[in-house]
Order: C-alpha cells, then sequence, then structure tokens
C-alpha cells in the first residue's frame, strides 16, 4: 500500500511557505508539460486550461473554471498548483517538492529581501545584488577559490575550462554560499551600462538539484555574455560599443557554456558570437531586447528538445517556446531561426554524450550568407 506521508498541521504549514517561497509555478507547469501564453502584462495562462490564470508578480494561480468546496475557484500557490494538477494529496506533494528546497531559507528571505512590485532603477538593482551577492560569496573564505565551482562545471558537466575562466574574468562566475552553507555558482548578468541586473545560482552537488534567481532580477536583460567584450567597461565609458555579432539564446547559463564548450572543442570559433541564456522558456522577451541593445542581426533560438514530455504529453515546450519566439523576432525584422538538440533534451546531455562517444558531431552552416562562423549540431 502506498504510504500517504501525512504531516503534522504545524509542519506542513512551514513546508508549503517553503515550498511556496523557493519554487516557481512557471517552472511546475513546463515540468508537467502544459504550454503557456501570455495573458496580461504580468500573467501567464495554462494553454490546455485557459480558465487557469498565473500571477507572475505573487507566483499564484486561480483556476476559474474549477470550483472548491469553499464556493471559490481552485488556487494558491505552488505546492497547490502541483497538487491540484498531478492529483496528488497535499502530503504526498510535499513528499515530491520538499528535496528542491532548503528548510531555513524562505522565512528569513522573506523578511529581509522582499521583491518590490515597483521596477527598481538599474542603479538600486545593481547596489541590491551586488549587496547580496558580497554577503553570500564573503560567507566562507573558501568561495573565494572557486574550487567547488571548477570541480562542478568540469567534472560533472564537463565545461571547457577555458570558458569558465572567461566568465570568471568578467566577473560573469563567482562561488557563493547558500543559507545553509552549501557552496553554489552564482552567474551574474550585466546590462548596457556594466551594472549586474541578474544573478542566477545553483547547487554544485551532483546528487542534489537546487537553482534559483535572487530577488529583483531584470528579466529584460538576463544574462548576456560576449566573450571579446567586457561589459564592466561600459560602467566607466558609455561610448564604447561591442562589436555585432550574431546571438544565440538558451534556456539556462549550463545550456549556454555548454554549446561553447561544443563549439571550442570541435574546432569552432566560439569566440564568434555572443551569448544569452533567458533564465526559462516563459522569459524571452531578453532576446528582442538585447538584440536592440547590441544590433544583433541574426539570432538562433537554442532551447531544449523536451523529448520525454513530447513522447508522455504529447508537447514539447521547448520546441515550441523556439518557434513562436523565432516567429516574433521575425515579425520584428530579425533574422532567426531554431536549432535545438537532435536527439537528446538540451545542450549539457549532447556535450557529456559527445565526451563519451555516444553521438558525433556534423557541420551546421547558420543561412547561406558565406559566413564563416560555423556551428555545429550532433546526429547518432
Amino acid at each position: 500500500m502506498a504510504r500517504n506521508h501525512w504531516i503534522p498541521p504545524e509542519k506542513l504549514a512551514e513546508w508549503r511557505t517553503l515550498i511556496n517561497g523557493q519554487i516557481e509555478i512557471l517552472s511546475l507547469a513546463q515540468e508537467l508539460g502544459y504550454g503557456l501564453e501570455k495573458h496580461s502584462h504580468n500573467t501567464m495562462r495554462l494553454t490546455e486550461h485557459d480558465s487557469c490564470i498565473i500571477n507572475l508578480d505573487k507566483n499564484t494561480f486561480t483556476r476559474y473554471s474549477q470550483i472548491g468546496k469553499n464556493g471559490k475557484p481552485v488556487g494558491g500557490g505552488p505546492l497547490d498548483f502541483y497538487s491540484h494538477f498531478t492529483r496528488k494529496n497535499i502530503y504526498e506533494s510535499v513528499n515530491d517538492l520538499k528535496n528542491r528546497i532548503y528548510p531555513e531559507k524562505v522565512p528569513e528571505l522573506i523578511k529581509k529581501n522582499p521583491v518590490s512590485n515597483q521596477p527598481l532603477s538599474p542603479e538600486k538593482r545593481h547596489m541590491y545584488l551586488t549587496a547580496e551577492l558580497s554577503r553570500r560569496k564573503n560567507h566562507n573564505p573558501e568561495n573565494e577559490k572557486m574550487r567547488n565551482v571548477f570541480a562542478y562545471l568540469t567534472k560533472t558537466r564537463k565545461i571547457d575550462p577555458e570558458i569558465i575562466q572567461a566568465l570568471v574574468s568578467q566577473k560573469c562566475l563567482f562561488q557563493i554560499s547558500g543559507d545553509k552553507g552549501h557552496p553554489q555558482c552564482a552567474f551574474v548578468g550585466r546590462n548596457e551600462y556594466g551594472l549586474i541586473c541578474s544573478v542566477h545560482y545553483r547547487g554544485t552537488s551532483s546528487t542534489m538539484r537546487f537553482m534559483g534567481d535572487m530577488p529583483n532580477c531584470d528579466y529584460n536583460r538576463d544574462w548576456y555574455f560576449n566573450p571579446t567584450f567586457d561589459l564592466q567597461q561600459l560602467a566607466y565609458d558609455k561610448d564604447l560599443k561591442p562589436p555585432r555579432k550574431s546571438l544565440l539564446c538558451f534556456e539556462s547559463c549550463i545550456e549556454m557554456l555548454s554549446y561553447m564548450t561544443i563549439l571550442k572543442e570541435s574546432g569552432y570559433p566560439w569566440k564568434a558570437f555572443s551569448y544569452l541564456a533567458c533564465g526559462s522558456v516563459t522569459k524571452t522577451q531578453s532576446i528582442a531586447e538585447t538584440c536592440k541593445i547590441y544590433d544583433c542581426k541574426e539570432v538562433v533560438v537554442m532551447f531544449n528538445n523536451d523529448l520525454d514530455q513530447e513522447k508522455e504529453k504529447g508537447r514539447n515546450p521547448g520546441k515550441d517556446a523556439a518557434e513562436s519566439t523565432v516567429r516574433e523576432l521575425r515579425k520584428k525584422g530579425i533574422k532567426a531561426k531554431v536549432l535545438i538538440p537532435e536527439k537528446l533534451n538540451d545542450w549539457n546531455d549532447t556535450l557529456r554524450a559527445l565526451k563519451e562517444d555516444r553521438i558525433e558531431i556534423k557541420k551546421y552552416r547558420a543561412e547561406p550568407d558565406r559566413s564563416k562562423k560555423a556551428m555545429v549540431e550532433v546526429a547518432r
């Protein structure tokens, strides 16, 4: 007989606060295979259930077609969302989700670092993120050596050391500590003024998956990286202009670094491109903004290829989002196309398969423009 995972009421309330404070409903929706579309400036809705509206500011949902026992539409936070759409009871849902969080993190974070509903100026955002980054970096003197970050990225993720060092040199990668002292990677994004605009963190453990964004990130900028131009220079000389390059766009920083490594190890000029990690297939507004800021004329959208979800649910969120994003970019006059992993879920899976000789590389050139900037895809 299946366990019911019963939890005492006071402990359940604590887990609810922790889960709702550390997990995004949008991420859960994608993991469960649901499509998302814009509803208003701060809401999304599920493609399969258009009465289900997700409030991005509050991280809550309301499903207006379903009425609960209290006579009101079904709704709540991430825990309620997961329970509702998996049809699991609340105790089973807590058991499924609790390994994604750090138990001591959220109550303190909510009190000290509330996310403002009012947009921050670039200067205030930079000050806030710099202070938080510094606090977590200085938590442990060992963070300065970045041993955990280098070990995780090179050994677990198979990222090329030169590429890791390129991010470190531009102060786009740090080792920080979580609230329980666990080492984490911190990927730092900078805007067109050279100011910090986004910080994404993820655990360095190969057995426990943990990631998130610091509060007050600017998702209109996300994580842009140009290997041959340090954006920090723009804080001192606003007349400088980064060289125009084709823009390669990914779901996450790990996928971005993975593809850089694929290019480099295949003998292709990985520094010939600029790169953007969106953080999620629902945060693609940064692509058009980046093209406008850095005058990118060509874009390749390189999201994940969610093959498992496609087999199970008939939907491929990564592929669908990439194709939709490309259509919108073309409407704006931007030359854009899709390139997703052919056989595997994402670019890090692809990189590791290449390292293990499970797949091989074949050449790919982005449009018949005679450009020598080559890219690659993979075949069996």
